[in-house]
């Protein structure tokens, strides 16, 4: 795995306190999430907020309307030279806060060469891999559909209605054993002491019960919530990794993926 990943110092924050704070105190939440990524670039459109890396913004002319500098976060990390070339792949991250998105979708965005789209609601999520390919340009044989928390269920609803290569569930809720039929190849992240493990198992199980290749990560020492709040979330730079590892596999690049035991996903 790559140690240029884009992420901020990472001191651990208990659980505890960011459940607090988002609950009773979300003013404070700005403070304790990662600026954005250096090397990544933005723009809003109609379908959400669309990032990319700045050298595939430049080669696909993809700077549009208000497309602007996400920071200065990260070093620059590697990108494979054939993501540079057009069309690109396509990872669309679901999240019931996309205010909270620009650290993890500008982090794919930079390593993976890749678009990443941020819908701003999970209303169309049946349509939204047509309409992203058919508005973005992007490659629909490579398709990755990343889902937080509660976005999980409109995860499993857009593979349903799209042709999606990988899908990555970060410590999901909300996705009901009798949907999982037919889904992608999934990497499940979440921690082992998580308050929603009782659901993560329960979604492992009926995955493996249909037949789909899946693994989960059952970290120790990552706590859920890490894709939002990697400034105060101890091991969100191993987290990511595994992630990029994952939907590299899926691109068919070469990925560290492969060599990690019991994670030789197709």
């Amino acid at each position: 795995m790559s140690d240029t990943e884009p992420v901020a110092s990472e001191p651990v924050a208990p659980s505890a306190l960011l459940r607090f704070t988002e609950k009773r105190m979300p003013a404070l939440l700005p403070a304790m999430a990662t600026r954005a990524v250096r090397g990544a670039v933005s723009r809003s459109t109609d379908l959400g907020t669309v990032w990319s890396s700045d050298a595939v913004a430049r080669g696909a002319g993809a700077r549009g309307a208000a497309a602007t500098p996400a920071g200065a976060d990260s070093p620059d990390a590697a990108v494979a030279p054939e993501a540079l070339v057009a069309p690109h792949a396509l990872v669309i991250y679901l999240t019931r806060r996309p205010r909270d998105s620009r650290w993890l979708a500008g982090s794919l965005a930079v390593r993976l060469g890749a678009v990443v789209l941020v819908p701003r609601s999970l209303d169309d999520a049946d349509t939204v891999v047509e309409r992203a390919h058919r508005q973005l340009g992007t490659d629909p044989a490579r398709t990755t559909i990343v889902a937080e928390a509660a976005a999980a269920g409109a995860a499993a609803e857009a593979c349903r209605s799209s042709s999606v290569s990988r899908l990555a569930l970060l410590y999901p809720t909300g996705l009901a054993a009798s949907t999982v039929a037919g889904l992608p190849t999934t990497l499940i992240q979440a921690a082992q002491s998580g308050e929603n493990r009782a659901a993560v198992v329960a979604i492992e199980t009926a995955m493996r019960r249909a037949g789909i290749a899946v693994r989960e990560t059952e970290y120790a020492d990552i706590r859920d919530g890490w894709a939002r709040y990697p400034a105060v979330t101890g091991g969100s730079k191993r987290a990511l990794n595994d992630l990029v590892a994952f939907i590299e596999r899926g691109m068919g690049r070469d990925s560290t993926f492969v060599v990690i035991p019991g994670w030789d996903l197709h």
